[in-house]
């Protein structure tokens, strides 16, 4: 292990001890190395200066490094990962950064090429040895005890670990603490053998070696202990710690045996953790702690949580859906989120998922419900759980597919995450407005959160279209047109009425709907096309490059085209699309049903052409009105008038098998 004083913002020795000066701040840095590790490294920052330069690193070594930082506004730094050869870290490579206590603030590997950087928040928001407000009794205790607002003036003023006299009765403990902005989550951390209740801000966050549920009294006993008291704690978001007021945590310690004396052996810290995601729109921070994990089926199950980005879980689809098995060794956490790493097999990361949390009576609960995912080459994805999120000490993954259904499920990375996810008041949509096509086009409208059920909508939908209440998602496909109409979703979640509005709009296409589709393989980005109008130059549609292209999926949507004819554009950053990659349209019949137009791909190699004509109009356009006679036929009914005009599926039935139609 290296031990290193900053003597100066810039400059560092190799100091004899860890100890810190008062105005300084201790951290241990561990870089875990494979190959290329002399290309890999790291910095510290303070308000954009560099402080600390990793010394450089060899082939296969896992090493600590000790360091005493300059002082900063609310302890805060900039942890920067660096790669000289400009191709990232390699696969099981990983960086993790504790704070003076032990604990882990923060844990994670590079994926950027060049460099990549995240906060590093070293505060305490309570250290060790501090003063507390402490109260003995087994008989009553005001219920407002663990309230901001409870007068505390009458409990003594202690640091607990100078206290030598045995307490007989439950303890209880108060203090007022300041939290800081931007943070992702808090990890409490109370020295108990026995029974323990954290509550952070007048609502309990944490009890072990207590009844599992309920209101308790002085006089209840805990229901077992440890061998040894050490710290154990939790980890929760920020969201419940206010940055610009006060803050109180208070703690119970109950005992085996209420009325009789023990030892005080109580302290407390807590450490304000940054972010540990760097690309995230939310503040999570990613579960530093080693899991212990198995499978029913499949090759590999700790590959899933090693923080190597190239180890990977792997089931086949005859063993699926699967189920892996995780335990905490750390402390617990307030699970609401799962980050997925895909490498650059997207197809075969976990497509449909269950997360499962072990709740009272060892019963396992679903919080988190996943269907078909997709992902991007190289790309993290995050999911949230917002109604469901608790803290639990055991979890499941029931795998059910890839994302491609025909691939084998491939999980190389799945970190636990604790974000600061802002209460869900509204019911929100992926767009506020929906415009569709009558009779063609299938609807799936759904909340951005899945996790709302029960629901209801007003006005009512139009023919064609219903609201599955479970999921609160509207489905079907609309057979009338509908000008644009708001639409009033509601949810009953945790006793609380939820709402949230969309706009739909349904229009008829008189003309030609063509369902344009590309299949997109690998460099995605380096592919483009157009659709114009023939006659007139007008664009209809584009993909340019770098438009956002998804590579190895399949994209599709529907244009209702007036021009009789158009010109297909197909471009390319090289000399052919991938194989396989081809853009296909559809002239659209009724339902489902549809007629090919083209299939074209660009390859300059096989001489194919970049532009394209395409007559798509129809001679007679589909699901148009016809005139109709039905039971006879007889002289000149070819021509006579007086006949009735209907669409299909508005004919009434023939009495016998002759029909007659004509347009």
């Amino acid at each position: 292990m290296t031990i290193l004083l900053l003597l100066a913002v810039s400059v560092s020795v190799v100091a004899t001890t860890t100890s810190c000066a008062a105005e300084q701040v201790y951290v241990a840095v561990t870089k875990k190395c494979t190959t290329m590790a002399e290309e890999e490294s790291y910095q510290i920052l303070r308000e954009n200066t560099v402080v600390i330069t990793s010394s450089p690193f060899a082939e296969n070594e896992q090493r600590t490094d000790e360091y005493c930082l300059p002082s900063s506004a609310h302890t805060q730094y900039v942890l920067k990962l660096k790669d000289s050869a400009r191709n990232s870290w390699m696969a099981g490579a990983w960086i993790s950064v504790a704070g003076l206590y032990g604990n882990i603030v923060f844990k994670n590997y590079m994926t950027e090429d060049v460099e990549e950087s995240f906060p590093l928040s070293l505060y305490y928001a309570i250290s060790k040895q501090q003063q507390w407000k402490m109260f003995v009794t087994f008989s009553e205790i005001d219920a407002m005890w663990n309230a901001l607002a409870f007068d505390d003036s009458t409990w003594q003023t202690v640091v607990p670990a100078t206290i030598t006299a045995q307490q007989t009765g439950t303890q209880y403990y108060r203090k007022q603490f300041s939290g800081v902005e931007d943070m992702a989550a808090y990890e409490i951390q109370v020295n108990y053998r026995y029974g323990v209740i954290i509550h952070l801000n007048g609502k309990e966050v944490f009890r072990d070696q207590m009844p599992f549920t309920g209101a308790v009294r002085p006089s209840t006993a805990s229901v077992g202990g440890y061998d040894v008291y050490a710290f154990r704690g939790v980890i929760r978001p920020a969201t419940e710690v206010l940055a610009s007021s006060p803050n109180i945590l208070a703690v119970e310690l109950h005992f085996r045996y209420p009325v009789e004396a023990y030892a005080v052996e109580f302290d407390t810290y807590v450490a304000a953790v940054a972010s540990s995601i760097s690309s995230a729109a939310e503040k999570c921070f990613i579960y530093p702690y080693a899991l212990s994990i198995s499978s029913s089926a499949g090759t590999d199950a700790d590959a899933i949580f090693d923080f190597d980005k190239a180890s990977a879980y792997e089931a086949q689809p005859a063993n699926l859906p699967a189920m892996v098995m995780l335990m905490l060794s750390g402390p617990r956490f307030f699970f609401n989120g799962l980050r997925v790493w895909p490498n650059a097999a997207p197809t075969s990361a976990p497509g449909s998922f269950v997360w499962y949390a072990m709740t009272l009576g060892n019963r396992f609960t679903p919080v988190l419900t996943i269907s078909d995912a997709l992902y991007g080459v190289n790309e993290h994805r995050e999911f949230y759980s917002y109604f469901k999120a608790g803290s639990y000490s055991s979890y499941r993954f029931r795998f059910l597919a890839a994302a491609s259904s025909s691939s084998s499920l491939q999980a190389f990375e799945i970190q636990p995450l604790i974000c600061a996810l802002e209460p869900v008041n509204v019911i929100s949509f992926a767009a506020s407005s929906y415009t569709v096509y009558a009779k063609y086009q299938n609807v799936n409208i759904a909340p951005s959160i899945n996790e709302f059920s029960s629901c209801t909508i007003q006005p009512a939908l139009p023919t064609g279209l219903r609201l599955v209440a479970l999921e609160c998602t509207v489905t079907g496909k609309a057979m009338t047109s509908l000008p644009p109409t708001v639409f009033t979703v509601t949810s009953r979640m945790t006793g609380a009425l939820i709402s949230g509005t969309f706009t739909l709009e349904v229009t008829e296409c008189a003309h030609t709907l063509l369902s344009v589709t590309r299949s997109y393989q690998q460099s995605a980005y380096a592919e483009s096309f157009a659709i114009r109008d023939a006659a007139t130059e007008e664009v209809l549609l584009s993909v340019a490059y770098n438009a956002g292209q998804p590579d190895e999926q399949v994209w599709s949507t529907l244009l209702c085209v007036a021009a009789p004819k158009v010109e297909v554009v197909l471009g390319s950053r090289g000399t052919f699309w991938q194989e396989n990659s081809f853009l296909t349209l559809d002239a659209r019949v009724s339902g489902d049903s549809s007629d090919t137009v083209a299939r074209l791909r660009y390859d300059a190699l096989l001489g194919l052409p970049e532009r394209h004509q395409l007559r798509v109009d129809w001679a007679v356009v589909p699901q148009t009105a016809w005139q109709y006679k039905m039971g006879s036929v007889y002289d000149g009914w070819q021509t006579e008038a007086g006949w009735e005009s209907a669409v299909m599926g508005a004919f009434p039935a023939s009495s016998n098998q002759i029909q007659l139609y004509k347009k």
